[in-house]
């Protein structure tokens, strides 16, 4: 984890580390005098269904006022679209899954319920 956070790499099997980078953030806001109840932890699944639910929420945890999301026609096109040829090889997928069960078990005993087994396939 050091040698990834010194590097400043964005590699994506090292973003998808939520549980090691969540207690980092944990706490430095311990160290700050803060409780963890004071970040607001969005599933990114939750906020592509339902974003101006999210937007809703996000701005009560925050304590401001809600004002609506006007719409803009260039804001809804959808922007870096990756184009894959083929399928994931399976072995691939379970060497994945494998990488990260541990990860994601860490992540649901950090954060509850609503996180267990949320990208089980």
């Amino acid at each position: 984890w050091k040698s990834y956070i010194r590097k400043q790499t964005h590699a994506p099997i090292g973003r998808g580390l939520y549980a090691i980078q969540l207690r980092h953030w944990f706490k430095a806001f311990e160290n700050a005098g803060k409780s963890r109840d004071d970040i607001l932890i969005i599933q990114s699944e939750v906020m592509k269904k339902s974003a101006p639910l999210v937007h809703k929420d996000a701005l009560e945890f925050l304590e401001l006022p809600y004002e609506p999301i006007e719409k803009n026609p260039k804001s809804e096109k959808k922007k870096n679209i990756g184009h894959y040829d083929g399928v994931m090889r399976e072995e691939t997928r379970e060497r994945l899954n494998e990488l990260y069960a541990p990860y994601n078990r860490d992540l649901y005993e950090l954060l509850g319920e609503d996180w267990d087994g949320i990208w089980n396939d």
